[in-house]
C-alpha cells in the first residue's frame, strides 16, 4: 500500500508541474485530476473517507451494518462437516431443506443470526466476531450458545 501511495504522490507532483505550463482549456481537466488524486491520497493515508467527522468505527454497535452475502446455511453435522449422503441431495430435497433451515433460523434474533452465520458459515473466530461487533468474546460465546439452544429446540419441533 505504501508503494501505491508513493506512486500516487509522485503522479500528483508531476501533474502539478504540468498544470503550470498547460493551456487554459487543459487546466480545468488537470485541476479535476489533481482533485481526484488528492482525494485518493488522503483516503489511503488515513484509511477512511477524507473529511468524514465520524468514521464507521465510532458508531454505536447497533448502527453498524454488517455487509455479508446471505449465504445459504450448509447442512452441517455437529462439527460443521457435510455428510456424503447430504452432498447427493436432489433439487427438491434442497428446497425442502432450505425451507426447514429458514424456519429454524426465523426463531433467532437478527444479532444471533449474524453471529451464528459469521461463526458457522464464514468460519470466523469468536475474537474476530467480537472485534467486528465491538463486544467481548464472552458475549459472542453466550450469544452463540443461546442461538444453538434455540436451533436445537426448533429442530426437535420440526
Amino acid at each position: 500500500m505504501r508503494k501505491l501511495l508513493m506512486e500516487y504522490k509522485g503522479h500528483y507532483r508531476r501533474l502539478e508541474q504540468y498544470k503550470n505550463r498547460a493551456l487554459e482549456h487543459e487546466q480545468k481537466i488537470v485541476s479535476g485530476m489533481l482533485s481526484d488524486l488528492r482525494y485518493s491520497i488522503d483516503w489511503m493515508s488515513c484509511g477512511r473517507e477524507p473529511g468524514a467527522r465520524r468514521g464507521i468505527e465510532r458508531r454505536a454497535v447497533y448502527q453498524r451494518e454488517l455487509l455479508m452475502e446471505p449465504a445459504m446455511l450448509q447442512v452441517v453435522s455437529d462439527h460443521g462437516r457435510l455428510n456424503e449422503r447430504e452432498n447427493s441431495l436432489e433439487e427438491e430435497e434442497w428446497e425442502a431443506l432450505e425451507s426447514k433451515i429458514n424456519e429454524i433460523m426465523s426463531k433467532l434474533t437478527e444479532r444471533e443470526k449474524d453471529i451464528y452465520l459469521m461463526s458457522r458459515v464464514n468460519l470466523l473466530s469468536y475474537q474476530q466476531i467480537a472485534n467486528l461487533l465491538s463486544v467481548s468474546k464472552s458475549t459472542i460465546q453466550k450469544t452463540l450458545e443461546r442461538a444453538e439452544m434455540k436451533i436445537k429446540n426448533q429442530k426437535e419441533r420440526v
